[in-house]
């Protein structure tokens, strides 16, 4: 048999966002009802886990003892303890040491904040408790990891070393293909200026996505460039979650200023953006795949992006790569290209679904047993 897991998060606290791992927080009834209606509709449970943080184990035991199911408490599930950063907000440990929250977004299991748990101890407790799960059953681990691209899978692979699992599985990537919506202006918000060069920036605002050093780029621009000459900042999604002193940035923009946050536009109107637009910029600390890359790339947008191993993967040499932390770098490189009219590059060619879904076929194929691959679409 094999052992399935269905994870649940706890939902909304009564205290609020942060770095709150071994807070023992409670639930909030907003909270609650998130992970109700989370499991509405769904099943075919044996037996309930939970951490023994109040947030977790109260709604455990209540649903638990509605559904006639055992209720199990895990010490070796507790959350992470941040120790100096325990609760404390992401913002706030921005502005005492950017440095050291950019290293443990880009690696938490390298850099460990002050007095804290490291991450590859907590993961192998994790890992441990999941393996008495298995060992009880006497279920079998997964036979096979698929990531999106050959990044991804060199991290997994990394991990799996850190873990020191005894059966590392294997991994194989399959790239996602790109899309490319057709362009609709009809999306586009009213009174939007593109008769202006401007740059498009897309996905969720939050932090791994940088876009302060973007906000940080453009107070650059401003120094040197007359306001005529300023091109434009279009910061394309919605906002995510512990970014508290970039949302207070992008509240306190001037009305028509240079830089402008969308959100709620369809495909028609980003694929419309992008194709009027100077360029795509990706300043990402972390990225799985990054499909505006693919997306700028394939329509020949320029790009500029951080250095990521997935953006090299693959744009190669097609993007202009600069550090994530060097905003003048950014705002030398965004003034060059708006200098001129919008540059145009052949498309790059881009991963397609087919060649996705066959990757994927051919992946699940060779672990089948004998005679059941003839069943397998190809």
């Amino acid at each position: 048999m094999t052992l399935s897991l269905d994870m649940l998060r706890h939902g909304v606290t009564d205290a609020g966002p942060g770095f709150r791992g071994s807070s023992d927080d409670a639930l909030t009834e907003q909270g609650r009802q998130q992970m109700q209606l989370a499991l509405a509709g769904k099943g075919g449970w044996d037996l309930v886990i939970s951490s023994p943080l109040q947030r977790c184990e109260s709604f455990a035991r209540e649903f638990a003892e509605a559904n006639g199911l055992p209720l199990r408490i895990e010490a070796d599930l507790r959350e992470l303890h941040f120790g100096a950063w325990e609760g404390r907000n992401s913002a706030e440990i921005l502005l005492e040491d950017p440095q050291a929250l950019g290293e443990f977004w880009n690696d938490p299991y390298r850099f460990t904040p002050p007095g804290a748990e490291p991450v590859k101890d907590f993961a192998q407790r994790v890992l441990a408790a999941v393996e008495r799960l298995q060992a009880e059953g006497d279920r079998s681990p997964a036979d096979l990891v698929l990531t999106v691209s050959q990044a991804s899978a060199q991290s997994v692979r990394d991990w799996q070393g850190r873990l020191r699992q005894r059966r590392a599985l294997p991994v194989v990537a399959a790239p996602i293909g790109t899309r490319l919506a057709a362009p609709d202006p009809a999306g586009l918000p009213p009174g939007l200026d593109l008769s202006r060069p401007f740059f498009v920036t897309l996905g969720t605002i939050e932090p791994r996505k940088n876009h302060a050093l973007l906000l940080d780029a453009w107070q650059e621009l401003s120094r040197r460039l007359d306001p005529p000459r300023l091109p434009q900042l279009l910061i394309v999604g919605s906002r995510g979650w512990e970014n508290a002193e970039t949302f207070a940035r992008l509240d306190a923009l001037p009305p028509g200023g240079p830089v402008r946050e969308l959100n709620g536009l369809d495909d028609g109107a980003v694929a419309e953006l992008l194709g009027r637009s100077h360029g795509l910029l990706m300043p990402s600390r972390a990225e799985g795949f990054g499909l505006p890359l693919t997306e700028a790339a394939a329509r020949g947008i320029p790009v500029i992006s951080a250095p990521l191993p997935v953006a090299r993967e693959l744009l190669g040499g097609y993007a202009r790569y600069l550090p994530p932390d060097d905003a003048r770098a950014w705002a030398g490189a965004v003034a060059l290209l708006a200098a001129a009219l919008p540059l145009r590059l052949p498309p790059y060619p881009v991963p397609q679904w087919d060649g996705h879904f066959a990757q994927v076929a051919a992946a699940i194929r060779e672990r089948l047993p004998a005679g059941a691959a003839g069943a397998m679409p190809r």
